[in-house]
């Protein structure tokens, strides 16, 4: 799983076996020490909710996706699930949960054989 920060968006890339878990009913989480002795978290998890929410316990950012939502989203080639979430007068966070695609042009050398296969990549 990959996360992007920027402004007031979240967005989580997700490979293949991490979309399949969702769908099995599993969470999927991912860690990163930042500083010393402390570990931050990043989990998506299915739930019985009606839209996408977000939740923050100490240092884990929870994103709770609809157990109903999840099924079409895996089983298609729909890209993501998104979110705008009201957190604040008149701030606002946009939560996106995407296919994780292979690059066609993998500079970073970034592994690649759990991401989806590129609709863009030629044959």
């Amino acid at each position: 799983m990959k996360i992007r920060i920027r402004g007031q968006s979240l967005r989580f890339r997700l490979g293949q076996s991490e979309v399949q878990a969702l769908a099995n009913g599993q969470a999927v989480e991912e860690s990163i020490v930042l500083v010393r002795g402390v570990t931050h978290s990043y989990a998506i998890r299915p739930a019985a909710v009606d839209s996408i929410g977000l939740t923050v316990d100490g240092t884990t950012v929870i994103v709770a996706l609809p157990k109903r939502d999840i099924a079409g989203w895996a089983e298609t080639d729909a890209v993501g699930l998104r979110a705008e979430l009201d957190i604040a007068d008149k701030t606002s966070l946009r939560v996106l949960i995407e296919k994780d695609f292979a690059c066609i042009e993998n500079e970073s050398g970034e592994p690649q054989e759990d991401a989806f296969p590129n609709p863009s990549a030629t044959c």
